[in-house]
């Protein structure tokens, strides 16, 4: 899911948050194991610092 977040300040700033649901843990660890470093680095590549973007990360629960 990708969310574009509004009410944020800076000119020309955009904040989007990616939001990835798994059915369980299991398939998340997974998922960080397998898949994920690939892809950040991909995304450290295609849209790092030099285009000015940055990246954080966050995990939760659905409750």
């Amino acid at each position: 899911m990708i969310v574009r977040l509004e009410g944020q300040t800076g000119e020309a700033a955009q904040f989007v948050e990616v939001r990835y649901i798994f059915p369980t843990r299991q398939v998340f660890d997974e998922y960080l194991r397998a898949h994920a470093p690939a892809l950040r680095a991909e995304g450290v590549r295609l849209f790092g610092p030099a285009r000015g973007v940055t990246f954080s990360r966050t995990v939760g629960e659905i409750v």
